[in-house]
């Protein structure tokens, strides 16, 4: 499943039928299954700081389009833990 979240992030924007109101500037991909603490990530990087209200209405907005298949229909898979951290420096 972290395979059809990964194409449906990916697909959203590519296609852009996100409504991500241009917050959106990258996402990634992260594998480590080969360290000590083994785990894959999806990151979705955005413009504005955590406090943001438009920072929440991004994460329903990502975590409805992971759940939504290629069909329309959605899936019933649990919702990966969603994490906001702050990159602004």
């Amino acid at each position: 499943t972290i395979d059809e979240f990964w194409n449906n992030i990916v697909m959203g924007c590519i296609g852009n039928t996100l409504d991500l109101k241009g917050l959106l500037t990258g996402v990634r991909l992260v594998d480590k299954l080969g360290s000590r603490t083994a785990n894959i990530r999806l990151e979705v990087w955005f413009r504005c700081p955590v406090g943001h209200p438009d920072v929440l209405e991004l994460r329903q907005v990502v975590k409805d389009c992971m759940h939504t298949r290629l069909d329309g229909t959605l899936t019933k898979v649990k919702t990966p833990a969603l994490e906001i951290k702050s990159h602004v420096t």
